[in-house]
């Protein structure tokens, strides 16, 4: 039995004529007869009674026709619904953010998407970008901002978001005494320096790297870490200065405890992308998200804009 078989049945059921029921359905009187006559066999019973006024239900007959009647109500209801649900916006959605970026944007983020968005259930996920891509790749979040340099072509595809300058950041107590404190470091003068930075698997310290290589220095001396809380409390402590975008310690330079200078020749700035997988589409309740966090980025830096290093590469 199937759906087009119970059709058949259910009109010439309502017309009480096969002919008037083939007519209604543009199907040629043969093919409707012979449709009802499978049916009949198939269940083993007579559905109708056929006289010369047309046809009338037998008590088989009847009994399906209550049945085929719920099986429409099922399938009219199954399509409404779907409708009605292909313009909501709903479902989980993991975004993977590196910290710099994660302190500035993630208190609007949840509360524009908790107004705009409020079926959609917001995970964010904080790490380094090349954790956070390995993220992306298992399927651990659904899109990500990356520091472009850790990107692989092959499995993520890549949107130009924003770049972000790094900064020299440290205490006044163990600043060093030739570098200025109110004005540029050059980025020379920096590799010198006794530094607290990421380890070599992630974006930022291959930018601060490759600034050094322009300059013609390298590293000298770092103390590896790869936990932004254990660098802020590090920098904090005293134990010597890092090279990081300036939201990591936007409280701590707020109140004025520790000092941040740009750096120069050349300046440190990274490029960060929107990052989603080649194996698997984006949702529409991801595909929001996305949109969100460009709308909230462009919020927070037309409120405080060049304040914390940030410049946007895509329209709102």
């Amino acid at each position: 039995m199937d759906l087009r078989q119970l059709r058949y049945f259910a009109y010439v059921a309502e017309h009480g004529s096969i002919t008037k029921a083939s007519e209604y359905l543009n199907v040629a009187q043969p093919a409707v007869s012979r449709t009802i006559r499978g049916l009949e066999e198939e269940l083993g019973v007579d559905l109708l009674e056929r006289n010369g006024r047309g046809v009338t239900l037998t008590e088989a007959g009847e009994e399906l026709i209550r049945a085929s009647d719920a099986v429409f109500d099922s399938l009219r209801l199954a399509k409404s619904q779907v409708m009605s649900r292909a313009g909501q916006i709903e479902g989980r959605v993991a975004l993977g953010l590196p910290p710099s970026f994660g302190v500035l944007i993630a208190p609007n983020l949840m509360r524009y998407c908790s107004s705009a968005y409020p079926d959609i259930d917001l995970e964010l996920k904080e790490s380094y970008s090349g954790f956070v891509q390995d993220w992306l790749s298992t399927g651990n979040v659904d899109l990500a901002i990356l520091n472009a340099k850790t990107i692989n072509p092959s499995h993520i595809r890549a949107k130009p978001f924003a770049t972000d300058e790094m900064f020299l950041i440290g205490s006044a107590a163990v600043w060093p005494k030739h570098l200025a404190t109110n004005g540029a470091v050059s980025a020379a003068e920096a590799a010198k320096i006794n530094l607290i930075l990421p380890t070599a698997k992630h974006g930022l310290r291959s930018t601060v790297e490759d600034a050094f290589l322009a300059a013609g220095a390298r590293v000298t001396s770092a103390i590896e870490v790869d936990s932004v809380l254990m660098i802020k409390e590090l920098v904090h402590s005293g134990f010597g200065l890092t090279i990081l975008p300036k939201p990591l310690f936007r409280r701590e330079l707020e109140a004025g405890q520790l000092i941040a200078a740009p750096i120069k020749n050349p300046a440190m700035r990274r490029k960060l992308v929107i990052a989603t997988s080649f194996d698997r589409p984006l949702s529409k309740a991801a595909q929001a998200v996305e949109a969100a966090v460009v709308h909230v980025a462009h919020e927070i830096l037309q409120q405080e804009p060049a304040k914390w290093g940030f410049e946007l590469e895509i329209p709102d």
